[in-house]
């Protein structure tokens, strides 16, 4: 995972308190601080490995997503 990656799932984690929990890809934008390339390949990223989908509200974490970043950081 490239640290553009990681600091993504990151993200997504702090923000995974609830199962509802969206990010509109402007909100990622503007707490990452990447630009909208990198941001966009690295949600490609998370979505290959299964740590995240993305619909039209916005990207979440999943699941096995939420597990494998609680493995890595206490929420």
């Amino acid at each position: 995972m490239t640290k553009n990656t990681e600091i993504l799932f990151r993200e997504l984690f702090s923000h995974s308190d609830t199962s509802t929990t969206f990010l509109t890809f402007d909100e990622l934008l503007t707490t990452t601080g990447m630009d909208g390339y990198i941001l966009r390949g690295c949600v490609e990223d998370l979505k290959q490995m299964g740590f995240a989908v993305e619909d039209e509200s916005g990207v979440q974490i999943t699941g096995s997503g939420r597990y494998e970043a609680g493995t890595r950081w206490v929420d």
